[in-house]
């Protein structure tokens, strides 16, 4: 019985000996893990093109954008880790927006439609 048993260890203790690569951070209930570093995007932003000042504000179904001529659009989160325009009359309607993080750790948020050139917006918080 011994001889089978030796046998079967040896990959269990070769198993638990490897180290262990730490992953991304668990989530707590409610909270939801984002590839850009920080749990919300909410805050005040700079539009590069124009210099204008911009608002992105939390609600539950998304996040309201507020471009620097006071127009609105909702977007909500997809599992591919962009946000998506789901409500806005004066915003292009296949816009996405791709939360990333620049080389002094600010947001910025890069809006991609289809056919043109990417705008960006960057934190001033």
């Amino acid at each position: 019985m011994l001889r089978y048993g030796i046998p079967l260890l040896f990959p269990v203790l070769l198993l638990a000996a490897m180290p262990v690569e730490a992953g991304w951070p668990r989530s707590y209930p409610g909270q939801e893990q984002v590839p850009w570093g920080r749990n919300t995007i909410e805050g005040t932003y700079r539009f590069t093109g124009n210099g204008g000042i911009c608002h992105v504000y939390a609600r539950p179904n998304g996040y309201v954008f507020i471009n620097e001529r006071g127009e609105r659009g909702l977007f909500a989160s997809t599992p591919r880790g962009f946000l998506q325009l789901v409500r806005g009359r004066a915003w292009n309607p296949g816009m996405i927006v791709r939360p990333t993080n620049d080389e002094y750790g600010r947001t910025v948020l890069r809006f991609d439609v289809p056919g043109s050139a990417p705008t960006f917006w960057v934190s001033v918080d």
